[in-house]
C-alpha cells in the first residue's frame, strides 16, 4: 500500500440534505470518493465537509460538479495560486464567504455555471492575470464587487450569461482578451 499523503489545504463546505459534496443525484454516497478533479480526500458528516486539495498550490476544480454544495464556509487557501474552475457547476451554491486569494494568479471559471449564486465577496485579485469565464453562465449573479483587475490579461467571457444589472468599471488596461466580457445577460 502506498503511503497516504498529508493534505494541508482544504475548503469547508455546507451541503444539501447531508449528502457528500460530490454525490450526484441517484448515485450511492461515498464520503471518501473525491470530487471530479483535484479533490483528494473528503471528510465530514451531516451537513459540513472538508474537501482537501491534492496539490499544495492549487484549488483547480476542487469542487467541480459538487452539486450538493450550498455554501463555502471557509478555505485554508493561503499560498494557493490556481483557483481555476474551483466551483464549476456547483449548481446549488448560494453563499461564498470571504477567503484568502492574495496569491491567486488564476480565477478562470471559478464560479462558472454556479446557477444559484447571487454574488461573491470582494476577493483580493491584485495578482490575477486570468479572469476568463470567471462567472460564465452563472445566471443568478446580479452583482459583483469592483475586483482589482489591473493585471488581468485574459478577461474573455468574464461576466457572460449572468443577470448583472450594473457593471463596475473594471480596469482592463492590461487585457489582451475581452471577447464577450459581458453579454447574453438575463
Amino acid at each position: 500500500d502506498a503511503p497516504i499523503p498529508v493534505y494541508r489545504k482544504s475548503v469547508r463546505v455546507k451541503v444539501n440534505d447531508g449528502l457528500a459534496p460530490h454525490t450526484p443525484p441517484g448515485e450511492e454516497e461515498s464520503a471518501t470518493r473525491p470530487s471530479y478533479y483535484s479533490a483528494a480526500l473528503v471528510e465530514g458528516t451531516n451537513d459540513t465537509y472538508d474537501v482537501y486539495a491534492d496539490e499544495i498550490h492549487q484549488f483547480n476544480h476542487i469542487l467541480s460538479n459538487c452539486v450538493n454544495v450550498t455554501e463555502i464556509v471557509s478555505a485554508d487557501s493561503s499560498g494557493i495560486t490556481d483557483f481555476g474552475y474551483m466551483c464549476y457547476i456547483c449548481s446549488n451554491l448560494t453563499k461564498v464567504n470571504l477567503f484568502d486569494t492574495s496569491s491567486a494568479t488564476k480565477v478562470d471559471g471559478m464560479f462558472a455555471l454556479c446557477t444559484s449564486l447571487p454574488t461573491v465577496p470582494l476577493f483580493d485579485t491584485s495578482n490575477v492575470t486570468d479572469f476568463g469565464s470567471m462567472f460564465w453562465e452563472a445566471f443568478a449573479v446580479t452583482g459583483v464587487p469592483l475586483f482589482d483587475t489591473s493585471n488581468g490579461v485574459d478577461m474573455n467571457w468574464f461576466l457572460y450569461g449572468t443577470s448583472i444589472t450594473e457593471c463596475p468599471l473594471f480596469d482592463t488596461s492590461s487585457a489582451t482578451g475581452l471577447d464577450s466580457f459581458i453579454g447574453e445577460c438575463y
